[in-house]
């Protein structure tokens, strides 16, 4: 019985080491060696490759790089849109300003005993009808040599103080010469314009059609000279505006034009632009 479970064991360790020599000769060989298809792959890359190197196209890691060529970006040329926009920025750019303003604002006392900014901390609250000053920023076009300026009423509300950045980064103070809450528009005026600040032309709104493209140009978040691009989505809309009637009831504005242009705070009073680089209608509001 021993010898006979010896020569069973003897005959499973024989099939076990010529199981491993048979993957050593053959599982081993065809991982060095795929299939056909795979050796044509490699080497139609091999060869795109060694093309490319030729022609002095860098080749990161075996990869091509994938900033584009000269030769390739040849292929995709820019289309009148494009040089539409571009031109349309360029011009109208130095008219549109971002409007820094230092506002008033009217705040209501608390009962004693509760603090400012949160109940419990030591800072009373200011009494009833005090004020505290508030700070924010719009956007506006220029309108005339003169130096008026258009943008939004709910932007130079209560201001105490205005400053008007231009594009090349000077600044000049402004003061309001007309406001009207209604249709949420306003007027300000800077003694002088900096050189190469040319007013914005206006166009004629009853004219645009929905699916126009249009542009947008003003500072949202703070970030001056931002241009976003869009199409009319909707024409004849309302907006209710700020403005409150003697009964309470709120004015609506009246023929506001829908875009889907991105309109972010800080675009509020800046212009809305066709093409031709013409002023269609004012920023107001996100809907």
């Amino acid at each position: 019985m021993r010898k006979g479970r010896r020569s069973l064991l003897r005959v499973v360790i024989a099939l076990l080491i010529a199981g491993l020599l048979l993957s050593a000769c053959v599982v081993r060989p065809l991982r060095l060696f795929p299939f056909p298809g795979m050796i044509g792959r490699w080497e139609r890359l091999a060869e795109r490759w060694a093309e490319r190197a030729e022609q002095g196209i860098p080749v990161i890691e075996g990869r091509e790089a994938e900033t584009p060529t000269v030769r390739e970006r040849e292929l995709i040329p820019s289309t009148e849109l494009d040089e539409a926009l571009a031109a349309l920025y360029e011009r109208a750019n130095p008219g549109v300003v971002n409007i820094q303003v230092t506002q008033v604002v009217r705040l209501e006392g608390m009962p004693e005993g509760q603090g400012f900014p949160f109940p419990g901390l030591p800072f009373p609250m200011p009494p009833e009808g005090g004020e505290r000053f508030s700070y924010g920023q719009g956007s506006g076009f220029v309108y005339d040599r003169q130096g008026h300026i258009i943008t939004n009423d709910h932007v130079v509300a209560n201001a105490q103080r205005l400053t008007v950045v231009f594009w090349d980064g000077s600044s000049r103070e402004a003061e309001i010469v007309g406001r009207d809450p209604g249709s949420d528009l306003a007027v300000i005026k800077v003694d002088d314009l900096p050189q190469g600040v040319e007013p914005l032309p206006l166009g004629d709104s009853s004219a645009l059609r929905v699916g126009q493209t249009v542009a947008a140009i003003g500072n949202p978040f703070g970030l001056q000279g931002t241009m976003t691009v869009g199409i009319i989505s909707g024409l004849g809309r309302t907006l209710p505006s700020q403005a409150r009637a003697v009964g309470g009831g709120r004015f609506s504005i009246a023929n506001v034009i829908q875009t889907d242009a991105a309109i972010n705070p800080g675009n509020s009073g800046g212009p809305l632009l066709n093409l031709g680089g013409q002023v269609i209608g004012v920023n107001t509001a996100i809907e």
